[in-house]
This record gives structure tokens, C-alpha cells and sequence, in this order.
């Protein structure tokens, strides 16, 4: 008989996430930016993450950015 593998735990107090930002674009963006994606491999999402936190802080916005 197989033995039963160990349940991994959560952590206390789930996080709610949403969906915070959709950007609408032309194919040859989508296509532009799944390739930035690629060449840094990390997804999408991690690339406009990063991006945003850049500029953030290029503009002079001080305000360290929370876990997304």
C-alpha cells in the first residue's frame, strides 16, 4: 500500500488577491512583451511588477512597494 504524503501547511490568515490592473493592447504588444518575458524568464505579470517598482522610484516616489 502506498503511503499517504504529508499535507504541507498554510500559512496563518489567507491573503485575498484580486485582480488588480488589465491592460489592453495590440497583438504585436502582447507578442513584445511575452518575448521581454522570455529573454528575463519570469512571467508577464513579474516584468510590469518590476517595471512599475522602477519607475516608481525614478519619479522620486519614496513609498517601498508591498508583496504582490
Amino acid at each position: 500500500m502506498a503511503k499517504k504524503r504529508a499535507v504541507k501547511s498554510k500559512p496563518a490568515g489567507p491573503v485575498l488577491r484580486r485582480t488588480v490592473l488589465t491592460i489592453k493592447g495590440t497583438d504585436d504588444w502582447r507578442v513584445w512583451l511575452e518575448g521581454l518575458g522570455k529573454f528575463l524568464r519570469t512571467p508577464t505579470s513579474t516584468v510590469v511588477d518590476h517595471a512599475l517598482v522602477s519607475y516608481g522610484k525614478e519619479v522620486g516616489y519614496t513609498e517601498p512597494a508591498p508583496e504582490r
